[in-house]
């Protein structure tokens, strides 16, 4: 039977991108796409930030902090991971909030509103005993101030019914959603119980969007779970090289140059990738077996997948009596995937493929439809986002096609009034 599929589309306008996020379970769709606004409304507000600036000499300083910060926050993925309360509590996952009571925020009138509008007269006794047509016309004056306030009451209940008729509706429609989605939770629950693969499976990525990672690079995990070994199969779907934070600094250049981007060398880079990856994939390892009991879960893959063909550059598959005396703490990331006897091709940037030691029989992956660049409210487009090497491939790109240009005009047979340079 085909695995039922939740989806859910969310959007943030200010940067604007659009997502649509995909879940094996209803607590799971809402638990990703919670994740990705969080992290979307952080990367709103340093963009904001960065909009006050005026100076470029103060928007470098800041670009500059940024950039030490992604960098650290890379180097520092394991330990706060290792840090973080990783225990799944059922109880957090239910939908418990109450609606707001109904309120009715527009003001009853009143007649002594409706008497000053329509600019009734006070009553005077000695003017009306002198002047018998003023007490006439106050009098009729005040009855129509009566009829029209009599009037506004009338539509005033009449909207006040209606939105509370409307509340009603809201309220009911509200709790039904929210019994149907805790129920869901209760019902993904007792299947987590009864091992059942598709729950194990949504039960892992629900684990594993609550990793705390860096919002300067994107990383997805997919899990496909064998109840026969009580193997768990984490497919880490890994930014390449090109998308890593590699900037160590900005430097202000005056107002004319502007502000160029530093980047680390490429042998620091080097160990900087590999060590960053590999931390995910030990948080994501440590994670799992921390969250879910081994009575489900005894071993775990994970296969680090990078690229649109999201060939596998580094694998490993482990059991629990492997991983637990593993000290994630002292030891660098590359002793622990070794100490998992863990396969990959060094220099990781190379991006060799290695085979997967496990791989899901019949993989359906639940991964989200990448966030696509819409309009923004002022009808311009955002740009993208600058990747580290783009200057230097153009650049090139150019020289090459200038090259083959010149080798074809070469090639060609002088003829009359041809002048070869």
């Amino acid at each position: 039977m085909d695995q039922k599929v939740y989806d859910r589309t969310i959007t943030n306008k200010y940067l604007g991108v659009q997502r649509i996020i995909k879940g094996g379970s209803p607590l799971e769709t809402r638990i990703k796409a919670e994740s990705q606004l969080a992290k979307w409304a952080r990367q709103e507000k340093l963009h904001k930030e960065r909009e006050r600036f005026e100076s470029l000499k103060e928007l470098a300083e800041l670009d500059t902090r940024q950039a030490g910060n992604a960098i650290k926050a890379c180097d520092s993925i394991l330990k706060i991971n290792l840090c973080s309360a990783s225990k799944l509590d059922w109880a957090s996952f239910y939908h418990d909030q109450l609606l707001p009571p109904f309120v009715f925020k527009e003001h009853p009138p009143r007649y002594e509103q409706v008497v000053r509008e329509m600019r009734i007269p006070r009553k005077s006794f000695f003017s009306e005993l002198i002047f018998p047509s003023a007490r006439k016309k106050r009098l009729a004056l005040e009855e129509a101030a009566r009829v029209a306030f009599e009037e506004q009451m009338r539509d005033y209940n009449a909207k006040k019914e209606s939105a509370q008729t409307s509340y009603e509706a809201q309220r009911a429609a509200f709790i039904n959603e929210q019994s149907k989605f805790n129920r869901s939770v209760d019902q993904l629950q007792l299947d987590v119980e009864k091992v059942q693969p598709y729950a194990v499976a949504s039960l892992a990525r629900i684990a594993l969007a609550g990793l705390e990672l860096p919002d300067e690079i994107e990383v997805d995990f997919d899990a496909h779970y064998h109840g026969t070994e009580k193997l768990i199969v984490i497919s880490g779907i890994l930014p390449g090289p090109l998308e890593m934070p590699r900037i160590v600094r900005y430097e202000y250049h005056g107002e004319e140059n502007g502000i160029l981007p530093v980047e680390m060398d490429q042998d620091s880079f080097e160990h900087y990738y590999e060590s960053t990856l590999l931390q995910i994939a030990l948080s994501a390892v440590h994670r799992i077996f921390t969250s879910i009991p081994d009575r489900q879960i005894h071993i775990v893959g994970f296969n680090g997948l990078i690229g649109e063909g999201e060939s596998c550059i580094f694998t490993c598959k482990t059991s629990r009596d492997l991983f637990n005396p593993i000290d994630l703490a002292r030891n660098t990331p590359d002793m622990s995937f070794q100490a998992m006897q863990g396969v990959m091709v060094k220099p990781v940037t190379g991006l060799t493929p290695v085979e997967p030691l496990a791989w899901p029989t019949k993989p359906t992956f639940l991964r989200p439809e990448t966030g696509e660049i819409i309009t923004k409210p002022d009808g311009r487009r955002q740009p993208a986002a600058y990747q580290s090497g783009e200057i230097k491939n153009a650049a090139n790109d150019l020289l090459v096609g200038l090259l083959d240009q010149l080798e074809q005009d070469l090639s060609k047979r002088p003829g009359d009034g041809d002048v070869v340079h």
